[in-house]
């Protein structure tokens, strides 16, 4: 589950680095529901799923961030 820290990690900086616009309320929500996804399949002992998860949103966070 270390991949998935670091990942967890990466998609946090990225996020933090969409400039100085707010995040949508949907668009936060749904970041905050897939966190919560992934470290429940961490707990969970799924760790395939986890790291399934963990590139899903990575792939969105940097969509979101090429988009502006």
């Amino acid at each position: 589950m270390k991949r998935a820290t670091i990942a967890l990690g990466i998609v946090a900086i990225l996020a933090s680095s969409c400039g100085g616009s707010e995040l949508s309320t949907r668009l936060a929500t749904s970041l905050e529901n897939r966190v919560a996804s992934i470290r429940g399949y961490a707990e969970s002992g799924r760790p395939g799923l986890a790291r399934s998860a963990v590139r899903n949103l990575v792939e969105l966070v940097t969509a979101q961030v090429e988009a502006g």
